[in-house]
């Protein structure tokens, strides 16, 4: 089965953090750096183990792509260890409010402004974390948005951020929503063919759908928020999971954020597609993105816009993660 074995995984996570805002500190969005990813291009860990694949077998490519992941999931760990610190100094710096839910199966964390009040509610931002990644993962972009948005926003916006429930063995809190067979991805990469990947309907699609939808009901009830108040994002797998959700839902959300996402579940999402036409929605995607190719968010862009979907496209010249325009831009996109 295309990612379901965990056998194989790779510990990738998502973006590391970014600039708050030009001071001299930095916003960490994780508690665990993303390791094997994208800041070393083309000396990567991936790219390198390709390369002895290629040169020397594939045993020689899977043993130090292995050994990489090993060494650097236990120096994250130390990381991960102090995650609780990471959301204090967010809080601290930004003036942001962190709490925690338990929605339905989900552990969420709730991301306000401090002069957030409920009774002014009007919008409500779900982001979804990527493979590998703590459910922490994501939280350091409702720090990076607040400073950015107009105080009345600030005043009436709830970010939430739900954790997965599958947790993994890379040690600390690395999670996700359905396993990986990563010696599969990388050989669809490597032939850059991802006709069997757009195929695939992970088995733990179904349920992860429902409980992002009892999130998003959660936040109803709680709130008083209506759908079409609601943007649902997240990044890599976690964007996956975003578009099948959105394209899923009864009823039409206030807009989808894909960050480096890309096609599953094809026949669903084209049909579904169709009477969504009306969903906003902001995609990225780097160029030189060497664990879910360009292609692949093309071939999502084209699906999409081939529905009627409106999607404002972002590429940018980088690897797996979120750039810094396309943060700063998906902040004013919420607002629109």
């Amino acid at each position: 089965m295309l990612f379901g074995s965990p056998s194989n995984r790779v510990g990738l996570v998502g973006p590391k953090c970014v600039s708050d805002g030009g001071s001299r500190r930095q916003l960490p969005l994780t508690g665990r750096n993303n390791w094997l990813d994208m800041r070393c291009g083309h000396r990567s860990p991936v790219h390198i183990g390709r390369w002895l694949n290629f040169w020397y077998g594939e045993p020689f490519g899977r043993f130090f792509i292995t050994a990489c992941s090993a060494i650097l999931s236990a120096l994250g760990y130390m990381r991960w260890a102090a995650g609780p610190v990471f959301l204090g100094y967010i809080s601290e710096i930004v003036e942001v409010n962190i709490s925690e839910q338990r929605w339905g199966d989900l552990r969420c964390r709730l991301a306000t402004h401090e002069t957030f009040a409920a009774e002014r509610i009007k919008r409500a931002v779900i982001l979804l974390h990527g493979f590998g990644a703590p459910g922490t993962d994501l939280v350091g972009i409702a720090a990076e948005w607040h400073r950015q948005w107009e105080p009345d926003f600030n005043a009436s916006t709830l970010c939430v951020f739900p954790a997965a429930p599958i947790e993994l063995d890379f040690g600390g809190d690395s999670r996700a929503w359905w396993p990986i067979n990563f010696e599969k991805l990388q050989q669809m990469v490597a032939r850059n063919d991802l006709s069997d990947m757009e195929q695939f309907e992970p088995a733990e699609l179904a349920t992860r759908r429902a409980q992002i939808n009892a999130v998003i009901s959660q936040i109803q009830t709680e709130y008083g928020v209506q759908p079409d108040q609601v943007v649902l994002g997240g990044f890599s797998q976690g964007a996956m999971l975003a578009v099948d959700v959105a394209l899923n839902h009864s009823e039409q959300l206030g807009g989808l954020l894909v960050w480096s996402g890309t096609v599953i579940h094809r026949q669903n999402w084209e049909q579904r597609a169709l009477v969504k036409t009306k969903l906003r929605v902001l995609q990225s995607h780097g160029r030189h993105d060497p664990i879910l190719p360009f292609t692949g968010a093309i071939r999502l862009r084209d699906l999409l816009q081939g529905a009627g979907v409106t999607v404002e496209f972002r590429p940018f010249q980088g690897y797996h993660s979120i750039d810094g325009s396309t943060l700063q831009r998906s902040g004013e996109w919420v607002q629109e």
